[in-house]
């Protein structure tokens, strides 16, 4: 991983679609149904299918 980018602390995803990364959880909540996945610490990359 480049260090020198920018890190989030947590994504919103909606429809499979990665929405956005915030710098805390409780911004990623857009609404009150969610699910919280505690990753511990792992890095989380996008998939790319063809």
């Amino acid at each position: 991983m480049d260090e020198t980018m920018p890190t989030a602390s947590a994504l919103a995803i909606a429809g499979g679609r990665v929405l956005g990364g915030v710098d805390s959880r409780e911004d990623a909540i857009a609404s009150h149904h969610h699910e919280h996945v505690d990753l511990q610490g792992a890095t989380v990359v996008p998939g790319f299918v063809d």
